[in-house]
């Protein structure tokens, strides 16, 4: 069984291709951090747009306090808009999340087969797979968290056989529900490997953060803001690897 999955081998070879990759990563975070911008502005000026008393507070800052308050006012307008714009951005910010969700998962596939990353195909491919990733995202989540919370042992089962389903949905293109059992099945006889695998993956995050109690506070502030945002890409890049060593060993 160790022939075919090696923790230590994946969090190497995972860690060297986040290491050669980060200026992708930088980019697929900043246009992330972006749309999201980009969308809540759009709900300020539709709140500015359809609530006239919301538009017309924001003229009188202006006229009597000048640009700066009034650019706060406007920034600060969704808050206060009518309930009607405040669903629809709503509804807009949440396919977006889930769309930047897909995006991700086609940026790791890409990234841990050495392929470019941020291209049109890929942002295709993404909203291709759109639906069953969000619909399998949510489930995962939600059975996890219950199983979890229940009992703990149920939930790192669930966790430990259903983690193979980003790849499969994005490779073989099948909905949620085929994505569970394909993983379910490939991870028979490796799902203790795969949880130790996650227990390293914390440890290491856990000793890094020890260490840095050294060193001055604001260099501290400024690692454990970067540590846990490498941890978000290295632990689906491991998920990526496990996927094509099962699935290099079925065939």
């Amino acid at each position: 069984m160790d022939n075919v999955i090696n923790n230590w081998h994946i969090i190497a070879k995972s860690g060297k291709q986040l290491v050669r990759r980060l200026g992708t990563l930088l980019a697929f975070t900043a246009i992330s951090v972006m749309a999201l911008m980009f969308m809540t502005g759009i709900g300020s000026i539709l709140a500015v747009i359809f609530d006239k008393k919301v538009g017309a507070e924001i003229s009188e800052k202006f006229q009597t306090s000048g640009f700066v308050p009034a650019f706060q006012g406007f920034a600060n307008s969704f808050e206060h808009t009518n309930n009607a714009v405040q669903v629809v951005v709503a509804c807009l910010l949440i396919v977006l999340f889930m769309f930047i969700r897909a995006f991700f998962a086609v940026v790791i596939k890409s990234i841990s087969s050495n392929e470019p990353a941020i291209t049109i195909s890929n942002i295709a491919l993404a909203m291709n797979r759109l639906i069953p990733l969000s619909v399998a995202i949510m489930l995962f989540i939600l059975c996890g968290q219950i199983g979890l919370v229940a009992l703990v042992i149920p939930g790192l089962y669930i966790i430990s056989s259903w983690c193979l389903y980003a790849p499969i949905i994005v490779y073989e293109n099948v909905g949620p529900v085929e994505a569970f059992r394909r993983s379910y099945r490939m991870m028979c006889g490796y799902r203790l490997k795969f949880l130790g695998l996650v227990l390293i993956l914390t440890l290491i995050t856990f000793v890094f953060g020890l260490t840095m109690l050294v060193f001055n506070p604001m260099i501290v502030a400024l690692i454990l803001c970067i540590v846990p945002w490498l941890m978000c890409f290295l632990y689906p890049l491991c998920i990526f690897h496990y996927y094509y060593a099962l699935r290099d060993k079925a065939e």
